[in-house]
């Protein structure tokens, strides 16, 4: 973990190919989220655009799209359709399911973020991102026990796995969270 994406190189040749065949959509995707992993969240959008455009059913890039508007706390009424449009594919992918959840989060709606976030976590338990976000809408829901455990539990999967850390500072700031929680929470 804490190692740099794939690099310029890399970049290059996904261009390259994509350039070849621009009405690949795996290319076009493959190119989104190389550009979103090295910052270039517009650049991710407008392939992840390109993707949909070539199949408006690849829930992959419906998702990305609805997470990324969700991360950034933008059009979340679109954000919701979008992740909406991709679990109606798939149902049953918790990064979706996450998706969803992040909405609520970002939106205020803490129960509801707990409710469709805890659904993600018993879809995929040992995912850290998706007991991040868990954690963050628990303690948005004034469930601070609750959230030093799932944070806890994130910790202890990304000491058996660092590279399913997501970001690459993940560790750091779940040190963070915990260490901000009020001293009785951890152990009740």
């Amino acid at each position: 973990a804490g190692a740099p994406g794939p690099g310029p190189e890399a970049l290059a040749l996904l261009r390259d190919a994509v350039a070849k065949a621009p009405r690949d959509p795996e290319l076009q995707f493959a190119l989104g989220t190389l550009l979103e992993r090295q910052g270039d969240v517009a650049g991710a959008l407008s392939r992840m655009r390109a993707v949909l455009a070539l199949k408006p059913e690849h829930s992959a890039a419906l998702n990305f799209l609805g997470y990324t508007l969700a991360q950034r706390g933008r059009d979340l009424d679109a954000a919701e359709r979008l992740v909406r449009r991709a679990l109606a594919l798939r149902p049953d992918n918790a990064a979706y399911v996450d998706s969803l959840g992040w909405v609520h989060f970002q939106r205020g709606e803490a129960k509801k973020a707990v409710e469709v976030l805890e659904r993600a976590v018993d879809l995929s338990p040992d995912d850290p991102a998706i007991l991040e976000h868990l954690g963050d809408a628990y303690l948005k829901a004034g469930r601070a026990p609750e959230a030093a455990r799932v944070w806890t539990r994130a910790l202890e999967v990304l000491t058996l796995e660092p590279e399913a850390a997501e970001p690459a500072d993940q560790r750091t700031s779940l040190e963070r969270k915990l260490k901000a929680l009020p001293s009785t929470a951890p152990g009740r």
